[in-house]
């Protein structure tokens, strides 16, 4: 693992990982010197509360637009990380770490000098492709299926950056044509999470809007973000949306993702409830459980 380069992303507004919380604000790198190493997180706990880094800063990227990212070199004690694979992403589950250096200038300048040399100029052949693991072509970057994409993992043809499906989006997770922006369903959408055709905003759904409704959070309404929300790592667990499911990882949720929770926007016992299964009486027996281990320890 000490062979190895690891990398970060975090957001140029807060300097935070997506869905973390951490705040690496006071850990940068300073100049030409390493940033601090960050607070050690016991070993039994590092599934449920880690410091996350990739081999490839490309999969580090994604969830981020690259103009609203800051990409870090770092270092990893192999001693104190576990490797762990989500689809073909390979991460670092890491106790503690080291920001080492920013290279955001440097993969804009890789991804520009691909973009402006590759695709316009390479004939429509397979054997054309730029990067790794991309069917038919030309396409500049992995995992592409499909002909002049530019980015990771979209599938169909003119696609502009990652887990695009359809054609000419321009974004992360459109499925559709000529979508601009992030994860929009239809066509000719420009903004993020709409539903519908040529809708203008965020959060559209049906067709010729021009409004940004607000996101509702146990049905009431919402100026929070989602994308901004450090969400609870058990719930990120949930797999399928089941009872069963909500309370297995439950169960094993840190007191402090238990708190996280009750601290969602407009949180409301019943609503989670009727959804999950788990009643205020369960939260409070999880809290007053380890208040009790507290007093004995």
């Amino acid at each position: 693992m000490k062979n190895k380069k690891h990398y970060i992303v975090l957001r140029v507004e807060d300097n935070q990982v997506i869905n973390s919380g951490f705040d690496y604000t006071d850990y940068l790198p300073q100049g030409n010197k390493p940033g601090k190493w960050t607070p050690k997180i016991p070993a039994a706990k590092i599934e449920d509360s880690h410091y996350k880094v990739s081999t490839n800063w490309i999969f580090a990227l994604y969830g981020e637009i690259l103009e609203e990212a800051r990409i870090f070199e770092v270092d990893v004690n192999g001693k104190t990380c576990i490797e762990h694979v989500a689809g073909t992403s390979p991460e670092i589950l890491c106790q503690t770490i080291r920001l080492v250096k920013e290279i955001t200038k440097t993969c804009k300048r890789r991804i520009k000098y691909y973009e402006d040399r590759a695709l316009d100029n390479l004939p429509p052949r397979p054997n054309y492709n730029i990067g790794y693991q991309n069917s038919q072509g030309p396409n500049v970057g992995n995992l592409n299926t499909g002909t002049r994409n530019k980015g990771d993992c979209n599938t169909g043809h003119g696609n502009i950056g990652n887990y695009n499906t359809g054609g000419a989006n321009v974004g992360h997770g459109n499925s559709g044509s000529y979508n601009i922006g992030i994860e929009n369903t239809g066509d000719g959408n420009r903004g993020n999470y709409n539903t519908g055709f040529f809708n203008i905003g965020d959060r559209n759904c049906g067709c010729f809007n021009t409004i940004s409704p607000k996101c509702y959070f146990f049905n009431k309404e919402t100026d929070v973000d989602p994308r901004r929300i450090p969400w609870p790592l058990w719930i990120l667990r949930v797999k399928y949306p089941e009872k069963e499911m909500f309370k297995l990882e439950f169960d094993r949720a840190t007191v402090a993702d238990v708190r996280l929770t009750l601290e969602l926007p407009n949180f409301d016992y019943e609503v989670f409830e009727e959804i999950t299964g788990i009643s205020k009486a369960d939260f409070n027996r999880k809290l007053r459980n380890n208040e009790e281990r507290q007093k004995r320890d």
